[in-house]
């Protein structure tokens, strides 16, 4: 499913490659891409944010009104949601296309040789053949399978794209080299900057007053643990993945809080 999304991400990762000759440059570029692509839904997103946030007193309302009624309370809810034309899934959407995304660029740093660099897949047979140890007990399928960055391997070998970026081999593994330290950046930051992009975008949540909560039995959900999880999970997946990932995801993130920033600082605008 998500090889032509690496065939797509690959050719235009090569194209830029080829304009400024740095692998992880050439990363940075691509992540501004898809981040201004993807600003409409980004925007979108905010809008739902906002407007659930608003409709949240008057969702109270209904709870406490129709506590004792669930036909009715579904009733009046939808047409809450008919009446401001809210649609409470509209802002999901762009979650859901970054998982493709991501996926797709794990394809692309996985399997360079194959994705960006279109080699065909008999010369790199031919070449993965060449570093294999001669008393590998198994067959050629069974080393790629444990072998899973194999391409990496061949390209460093061969110097066919540079994967140095600022000290740091792009299509090294941390989990692989754990005596390496500075492979830990990129997982830290990534965990740091997924953290923050979910804190500037649920940072203005107002938050329960649990006095009123119970009284009016209105159940509110609790985000701490989703927060926390993101950049754990953002942090280990940046560990066990190429660097390159890893510098994808972080710039990402990066972009994401700086984007998220400025359209707080337009809506605080905007309710002056």
């Amino acid at each position: 499913m998500f090889d032509w999304i690496a065939q797509l991400f690959g050719y235009l990762l090569y194209f830029i490659y080829n304009i400024v000759n740095d692998y992880g440059l050439a990363i940075l570029i691509f992540t501004i891409l898809t981040k201004l692509l993807l600003l409409p839904l980004t925007i979108k997103q905010q809008k739902s944010l906002e407007m659930s946030k608003k409709m949240q007193p008057l969702l109270q309302e209904l709870q406490v009104k129709y506590k004792d009624d669930q036909e009715k309370m579904a009733q009046e809810y939808q047409k809450l949601l008919a009446d401001n034309k809210f649609n409470p899934f509209g802002g999901c959407l762009l979650s859901f296309i970054q998982i493709p995304i991501i996926l797709g660029m794990l394809f692309v740093v996985g399997k360079p040789l194959t994705n960006i660099v279109k080699m065909p897949q008999d010369e790199i047979k031919e070449k993965i053949i060449q570093i294999m140890p001669e008393d590998y007990a198994g067959g050629y399928d069974e080393f790629v399978k444990q072998n899973r960055y194999i391409e990496l391997q061949v390209i460093q070998n061969e110097n066919i794209l540079d994967l140095d970026f600022l000290g740091i081999n792009l299509g090294d593994v941390a989990s692989e080299k754990n005596s390496d330290y500075k492979l830990l950046i990129l997982p830290i930051l990534s965990a740091i900057f997924t953290w923050l992009s979910v804190y500037v975008i649920n940072g203005k949540q107002p938050k329960a007053d649990k006095k009123e909560q119970n009284e009016n039995e209105i159940p509110m959900p609790d985000m701490r643990v989703m927060n926390i999880m993101m950049p754990l999970l953002s942090g280990w997946i940046a560990y066990i993945v190429p660097q390159g990932l890893g510098l994808y995801w972080f710039f990402s993130s990066l972009l994401q809080v700086i984007i998220q920033l400025v359209m707080n600082k337009v809506t605080k605008k905007e309710e002056i």
